[in-house]
């Protein structure tokens, strides 16, 4: 700020637009603009540092989650449950139901399509935090080309922007 008023145009005519323009003073456009905007950068700075070395113990969390998918005898939907942090499909055992192609995020849908029925995956990184999959079904148009996909899944939730600031 202080290099604006100090460029060619002068702190009087950088303090005569600001009175013209929005009826501050230099003061009120620091109050009102500046102050947030620093307050705003310094925030989104903090929270993707935080966000970096969280990510580890998501992967780690997913792992963990991953491994009990694969005890014999317990059922995925149970797992889901008890530790998916989607609020809508966990309660319903993990269930994501049918979906087309090009519904997900590239690397999640690649997952999903390559995989074989039954099978459940290691956790798979999106946007959203970890994924563990369970391809339950696919659905083939007329060439035999899987097309649709069913799908339960647990979710390790990463951080979320819009939740912290809601909270």
């Amino acid at each position: 700020w202080g290099h604006l008023k100090t460029q060619s145009t002068g702190p009087e005519e950088v303090d005569l637009f600001l009175d013209n323009a929005y009826g501050w003073s230099d003061a009120q456009f620091k109050e009102r603009v500046l102050v947030p905007f620093l307050l705003q950068q310094k925030v989104q700075i903090a929270l993707e540092q935080k966000n970096k070395s969280n990510d580890v113990d998501l992967m780690t969390r997913a792992q963990e989650v991953y491994l009990l998918t694969q005890v014999n005898g317990i059922d995925f939907s149970d797992i889901a449950k008890e530790n998916s942090e989607d609020e809508i499909s966990g309660p319903n055992g993990g269930d994501l139901g049918y979906f087309a192609r090009g519904t997900f995020e590239p690397d999640f849908e690649k997952q999903i399509f390559s995989m074989k029925i039954g099978e459940i995956s290691e956790p798979v990184k999106s946007s959203y935090g970890y994924h563990i999959i369970k391809l339950e079904d696919f659905l083939y148009d007329e060439d035999d080309y899987a097309i649709q996909a069913r799908i339960k899944h647990i979710l390790i939730k990463s951080f979320d922007f819009e939740e912290w600031l809601d909270a």
